[in-house]
């Protein structure tokens, strides 16, 4: 499962023709759990994959997320940091991914944002659910990015 957060709201349809032409040979659709699945969605099908959206993680600026379930069980934190990007360039918005970092792995706080084709390290630990406090932008971040097929997997890797 992937996770992105936006700081605007997106509607279904365009989540849905951006992940579609992203993923070509995947068939997507919009499930949200409240109401029957949809009716051509074929849980037996690894082709199906789905989305659903909700209010974000609890900060002011990132308060919409977008959830993509079914997708390859490997490399889910790299596919997540593509989409993310791809969303940021497409609808020229800042989009945010929950990160390790590698030179502090112990902390929880990092995530990684597109904004502007520029890739920031960022901190949400003044994100509170209840506050809905700030994430800090730290600084410009050098990250290495994976290029993924039409079916959602993994295929070199890219410089940025």
């Amino acid at each position: 499962m992937e996770e992105i957060y936006l700081n605007k709201r997106l509607n279904n349809e365009e989540i849905l023709k951006t992940i579609s032409e992203i993923f070509t040979e995947l068939q997507v659709f919009h499930y949200d759990f409240t109401e029957n699945s949809p009716e051509k969605l074929n849980i037996d099908n690894l082709a199906h994959i789905f989305f659903n959206t909700d209010d974000g993680f609890g900060s002011r600026e990132f308060n919409f997320r977008i959830s993509i379930y079914r997708t390859p069980k490997v490399h889910e934190k790299e596919r997540e940091l593509y989409l993310a990007k791809i969303f940021s360039e497409q609808y020229r918005i800042k989009t945010l991914v929950p990160f390790s970092n590698p030179d502090d792995p112990g902390d929880p706080f990092y995530d990684i944002v597109f904004d502007g084709g520029k890739i920031y390290l960022a901190d949400d630990s003044k994100v509170d659910d209840s506050t809905g406090g700030d994430v800090e932008i730290l600084h410009e971040y050098h990250l290495e990015m994976f290029d993924f097929d039409k079916k959602a997997e993994i295929i070199k890797f890219q410089t940025t």
